[in-house]
């Protein structure tokens, strides 16, 4: 298997990828955007771990968030489907841009093209972020395939999706991925 969240590079420096020696005990907000809550699981789990580490965190869904004061960095998860990142993962990096540019930041998103392990679907899978790497560079992504359960649908999508219903969500991935994140949210 091809181990992807090492194989991200991100283009430049941001600002927010520096941050000071004291900072390393700072609050960390776990904010996801999540379809049908596979992605609230990862960003539970993602939070689970860097609280193993000694991290402060909180979890909360993306739409929810008013202020980024309390934190010292970010953590924003995003489900993925037929290509586009949920609204409103775009929608808290654009009303936060400017507290996130000063800040360590890292992303994952959850979807169903991770389910094949290929470079291309790699590739394809980060190309989702583009929309909100664009506006703050994170430290860090993960991409991870997602799960299905048709049930939780709506109607009108429930059709033809039968045969990608399934749980691919590789959680030793997302625990190391999560775990490597604490040194670069903390600078």
């Amino acid at each position: 298997m091809i181990d992807y969240t090492r194989q991200w590079k991100p283009p430049g420096a941001s600002g927010a990828a520096a941050a000071k020696e004291d900072d390393v005990n700072r609050n960390i907000l776990v904010a996801y955007a999540t379809w049908a809550g596979s992605t609230a699981e990862v960003a539970l789990e993602v939070a689970k771990v860097l609280r193993e580490h000694g991290a402060t965190v909180e979890v909360r869904p993306a739409k929810e968030v008013k202020d980024l004061g309390p934190y010292g960095a970010v953590v924003l998860g995003t489900a993925v489907r037929m290509g586009k990142l949920r609204k409103d993962a775009k929608q808290f990096v654009e009303r936060h841009r400017e507290a996130l540019g000063r800040m360590p930041v890292a992303y994952f998103l959850v979807c169903l093209t991770m389910k094949e392990s290929t470079e291309e679907k790699c590739q394809e899978a980060a190309a989702f972020l583009d929309p909100i790497t664009e506006m703050v560079q994170p430290v860090d992504v993960g991409l991870f395939a997602g799960s299905l359960e048709v049930g939780k649908l709506p109607f009108y999508l429930r059709m033809g999706m039968k045969s990608m219903e399934g749980d691919f969500r590789d959680w030793d991935a997302i625990r190391a991925w999560a775990k490597g994140l604490g040194p670069k949210l903390a600078g």
